[in-house]
């Protein structure tokens, strides 16, 4: 069923037993970051689940983000709700796979509510998600949620070989610097490395801080840098909804917009943010494992080498690095400022 997917074997035999035993249940969760497989497994689950072999199929309903904010409108959702009350077309279940679950704000996440409540029995909803930790809790405990894991630098390297024809070491060095995703690969494939990744090394690089005030100033500069990046988001999304018919939305409609617009902003934030957290601590992770005498191939960032075995600041344990990133991806999920954050965090990993 999965021989043609890379990746999350695990994931692959449980779900082909699940098929097997029939224990299938109304709600499933396939969660992990980006570009692991998660939808390429889900799409493949929902075939087999109806018996077909290719889409599109009158049972197999796509669910994506929607509009100029890429939101999951009120109005989409319960329309699925509608059509999960609808016999199947053709075969004896029907599936719904619902793509970036977490795009949903609140209130399309409550319109879904009494259909998670109260299932059709011949049907299968499949919520798609890196970001699970944004979805209504209300929501995930009625799932059954599979956690996918990064591919594997070789699986990656293979997939730029044989999708983008890639040479062999360029493939390997991409792969290695892609934290797992095969799309963060194919994007630094196109267009280089991520400069956000880029400026965080180089501020590890440089060792502890020479100062209080020298820390201050840099977790700032990181914080106005995302934000400007926000602003710019949010100007072009806004002039492209608002634009031309701005008179014509009522009270009503220019809220429900507006509180779209800052889910929207507000998601880009929290990727942001995480990609620096997730490089903080892929750089403790490498020194910890060259501290210890590891293999250079189990690096998360062997293309920064030179300065990770070089850098000669304390290096807390990664029990309290993980603990320290944690707590900071917590923070900024409850609105506390990003500069805030990496105040406390850059303190707490010993770079002052």
């Amino acid at each position: 069923m999965f021989s043609a997917l890379l990746g999350n074997d695990p994931i692959k035999r449980a779900l082909e037993l699940m098929l097997q035993r029939k224990t299938v249940g109304n709600t499933l969760l396939f969660a992990g970051q980006d570009g692991v497989g998660k939808s390429l497994f889900a799409e493949c689950f929902a075939k087999s689940l109806i018996g077909i072999a290719a889409s599109p199929h009158p049972d197999l309903h796509h669910y994506r983000p929607e509009g100029k904010l890429g939101m999951h409108s009120i109005d989409s959702m319960r329309n699925l709700s509608e059509e999960v009350n609808l016999p199947p077309y053709a075969s004896k279940r029907k599936v719904f796979i619902i793509y970036d679950a977490e795009r949903m704000q609140p209130a399309s996440a409550n319109a879904l509510l009494k259909t998670f409540e109260e299932p059709s029995l011949d049907t299968i909803i499949i919520l798609i998600s890196s970001r699970p930790e944004l979805i209504l809790g209300t929501i995930i405990s009625r799932c059954r949620t599979f956690e996918f894991h990064p591919l594997t630098n070789a699986e990656i390297a293979s997939l730029l070989k044989s999708e983008k024809n890639i040479e062999d070491a360029r493939a390997h060095q991409i792969a290695a610097i892609a934290y797992g995703s095969a799309s963060a690969a194919f994007n630094i494939a196109a267009n280089g490395e991520n400069p956000l990744r880029a400026q965080i090394l180089m501020i590890l690089s440089q060792g502890r801080f020479s100062s209080y005030t020298a820390l201050i100033a840099k977790a700032k500069e990181l914080a106005e840098l995302i934000a400007v990046k926000g602003k710019e988001i949010e100007e072009t999304a806004r002039n492209e909804i608002f634009s031309g018919y701005t008179e014509k939305l009522s009270a009503v409609q220019r809220d429900a917009l507006e509180k779209e617009l800052d889910g929207y902003v507000a998601m880009h934030l929290a990727e942001e943010s995480k990609l620096i957290f997730d490089t903080l601590l892929s750089w403790f992770r490498d020194r910890h494992l060259l501290t210890v005498g590891g293999n250079m191939n189990a690096m998360l960032n062997p293309d920064r080498y030179e300065d990770i075995s070089a850098c000669k600041a304390p290096l807390p344990p990664l029990e309290d690095v993980l603990e320290a990133v944690k707590d900071a991806k917590t923070s900024v999920s409850r609105s506390t400022s990003l500069n805030i954050c990496l105040e406390t965090l850059f303190l707490r990993l010993s770079l002052y």
